[in-house]
């Protein structure tokens, strides 16, 4: 969808706007503002999502939020005209709340996947532990009940993904709570690892 808002209106700044605001909408089943891209106009009984789990539309509203507002960024329009890769990236911790530490670096740029879970240093309280089935018992890290033998220590993680993100440049970011809550501890983590 993204590149095709780009390739069909290169030279048209408010065709690329109108494409990119169509984006999130036609992803939640609206296609009343999409263009000639658009599967689900030609072909409306038969069509599914390519790139989206199960070919269904998104229904989670508070994600759409998120979407909506990233689109809407001035300065998101003019970064696609550099032709970035798109990373979704995916957190999890050892704790809720500003003291949380990551337990795993997940990302993926729709053909690759990057995936590292990272040796804790705190313990993981039961309230994390309920959510991302994910504990920490005798040195050892375990996802539902079986060990992850190969965690590695926060700051290889973080050294691996830099690297795994510098073959994908340009690239975005993207993360459901990406501003008030990953993108945060993911800075803090590299500055306190020097990775930054």
């Amino acid at each position: 969808m993204l590149g095709y808002a780009l390739k069909q209106n290169k030279v048209d700044e408010k065709g690329v706007q109108n494409g990119l605001k169509s984006i999130v909408p036609h992803a939640y089943g609206d296609h009343s503002s999409c263009g000639n891209w658009c599967g689900y106009l030609k072909n409306p009984a038969s069509y599914k999502h390519r790139g989206l789990p199960h070919g269904k539309d998104l229904m989670n509203k508070s994600l759409r939020q998120s979407l909506e507002k990233i689109i809407e960024i001035p300065l998101f329009y003019h970064a696609l005209l550099l032709k970035p890769s798109i990373v979704i990236i995916g957190l999890q911790y050892l704790k809720t709340g500003n003291d949380a530490e990551i337990l795993e670096i997940a990302a993926t740029d729709g053909k690759d996947e990057f995936s590292y879970y990272i040796k804790p240093c705190n313990v993981i309280s039961p309230e994390a532990s309920a959510v991302n089935k994910l504990t920490f018992q005798r040195g050892i890290l375990f996802y539902d009940g079986k060990p992850i033998t190969d965690a590695i220590a926060m700051d290889v993680a973080l050294k691996t993904f830099t690297e795994w993100l510098k073959s994908r440049m340009p690239c975005i970011l993207v993360a459901h709570n990406c501003k008030s809550f990953d993108a945060r501890f993911l800075v803090q983590a590299a500055e306190k690892n020097g990775v930054m």
